[in-house]
């Protein structure tokens, strides 16, 4: 019975959901304001400028690897996810 039990709560990959995922990554990230803003308030202008420099590098590159692809790079960044890994490498740096 418990083995049954622990295959219910597994989902396969073809669930179906309407959440799409720029929704996803937006919630992700309105998650990781408050520690956000906690780091930069603790830490300072440092951990600003981390900040920002991971964002705005972390899309860059991201836009830079589609533009070598042949893909627009405006499409595929408004998905969030370049964005998003930015984010967690950022906090995931000390200042």
């Amino acid at each position: 019975m418990k083995a049954r039990a622990l295959k219910d709560l597994v989902s396969g990959p073809h669930t179906r959901a309407d959440i799409r995922i720029p929704v996803i990554m937006r919630q992700v990230m309105l998650a990781l304001v408050p520690t956000t803003v906690f780091g930069i308030l603790l830490f300072g202008w440092p951990a600003l400028w981390l900040f920002a420099i991971t964002l705005a590098s972390a899309a860059l590159f991201e836009a830079l690897r589609l533009k070598m692809a042949g893909s627009t790079a405006i499409v595929a960044l408004y998905d969030g996810s370049a964005l998003l890994h930015g984010w967690l490498v950022a906090l995931s740096m000390r200042p």
